[in-house]
């Protein structure tokens, strides 16, 4: 896995692929297909900080 990463942009993942993520400290954030990246810059920039780092879900 990339070392610079610490966040992905899903639609959805497996058990495996969340787990795996979560456990390598990657925050998922789970958008609806056809979200406008706009809307996930403008959330991920509001995000808490890192040490209220949870599952996420934009709308």
């Amino acid at each position: 896995m990339l070392n610079d990463v610490n966040v992905v942009i899903a639609s959805g993942a497996c058990p495996l692929s969340h787990s795996y993520f979560t456990s390598m400290d990657v925050q998922l954030v789970f958008v609806e297909p056809g979200t406008q990246i706009d809307s996930i810059l403008d959330y991920l920039r509001k995000m808490p900080n890192e040490q209220q780092r949870t599952d996420e879900r934009v709308d």
